[in-house]
Formats: structure tokens, C-alpha cells, sequence
């Protein structure tokens, strides 16, 4: 009876143990939600993004790795991720505990003018070999890349009018014939200015 009491004990015991193993908790949390710039940023230019906090969650230490992805929803061109980085790339946080993340954008010279949009996220870094998915957090980022001089200002304000469709199909045309119909009232008719005497 006594053996038969303690392998239950011993049992219960082992079944606690393997259950507090299995669920051990892990997750991501950044302390953003939402990042929008109001000045529109120059091309060719390097700003620093406001610090995000990365905290973990869970019960186990963790690490995360810092990176750029994209919505479903987006209405407005994506940002590249080759514009961003991240100091610290990755971070491995115990329980409970929060590291600051400095982000740059790096916009190139020649980046379009326009509005853009991307996820800066915080992911559970994978452990070992092959793809794993792990659990991420995001904040929205939202920025506008002005135009560098007024003909680019012009063109993009065109592309507005014209959708997709390049101004230079309908403005070309539209000069070559007014070329043409100037250089054939000039031949038929021949304006002469003279004395009077």
C-alpha cells in the first residue's frame, strides 16, 4: 500500500512538473502602436525614428529579432525594408523585462516622391534549424517623401490628373500639333511689314 501511495504521489508530482513545463508562456509586445510623421522627409535623407520598447510577455527569455513587414490593407506604396535599421537587430529579453530599439530610416536619392506605409515589427526569433513561425508585434508607420524640385512637383501633381497614365502621352501630342498648325499658318500666310510712303 505504501509503494502503491507513493508512485501516485511520485505521479502527481512528475504530471505538475511536465504540466508547468508545457505551458510555459512566450509572446512579444512593443510599446507603439502607431508611428505617423507629420513633415514630409526629403529624399537622400537619414532620420531617426522615435525609440520602440520591446517587451517580453511570456514566462521564458526570449529573443526577437527587429524587422520591416507589410499589411494586407495597405492603400499607399511600401516602404522597403532596405531603408530601415535596427540597433539592436535582435534582443533576448527575460520575463517581464523591456530593451529600447532605435530605428533609422535611410531614404535614398533616388526614392519616389509619394506616400508610404510599412509594419515595424519585433519577432520571436526562431530556435534552431528550418522556418518556424513565431509570434510578432507591430507598429504602423506612415511617412510622405516630398518631391525634390518643382518639375518633380509638377509630375507627380500630372499623375494625379492622369492616373497611370504619363502626362507626355497627351502633352506631347498636343504640342507637336500646335507646332504644326503654327508652322502651316506661317506658310500660308505671308505677313510683310513695310514703309508707307
Amino acid at each position: 500500500m505504501r509503494r502503491f501511495l507513493a508512485g501516485v504521489i511520485l505521479a502527481v508530482v512528475i504530471a505538475a512538473v511536465g504540466r508547468g513545463e508545457a505551458s510555459a508562456d512566450v509572446g512579444v509586445a512593443l510599446d507603439v502602436g502607431k508611428i505617423e510623421i507629420e513633415q514630409k522627409l526629403s529624399r537622400g535623407g537619414d532620420y531617426r525614428l522615435p525609440m520602440i520598447g520591446v517587451r517580453n510577455p511570456g514566462s521564458e527569455t526570449t529573443t526577437y529579432r527587429m524587422g520591416v513587414n507589410y499589411s494586407g490593407e495597405q492603400t499607399v506604396r511600401r516602404a522597403p525594408e532596405a531603408w530601415f535599421s535596427f540597433d539592436p537587430a535582435e534582443v533576448t529579453l527575460a520575463p517581464g523585462e523591456t530593451a529600447p530599439v532605435s530605428v533609422t530610416l535611410d531614404i535614398p536619392a533616388g526614392a519616389r516622391p509619394d506616400d508610404y506605409e510599412a509594419l515595424i515589427q519585433a519577432e520571436i526569433a526562431p530556435v534552431g534549424e528550418g522556418t518556424t513561425v513565431g509570434a510578432a508585434a507591430a507598429a504602423r508607420l506612415k511617412f510622405t517623401v516630398k518631391p525634390s524640385n518643382i518639375l518633380q512637383a509638377w509630375q507627380l501633381e500630372t499623375e494625379t490628373w492622369f492616373g497611370d497614365n504619363q502626362p507626355w502621352t497627351i502633352v506631347v501630342p498636343a504640342v507637336a500639333a500646335l507646332v504644326a498648325l503654327a508652322w502651316w499658318m506661317r506658310r500660308r500666310f505671308t505677313i510683310s511689314i513695310g514703309r508707307r510712303d
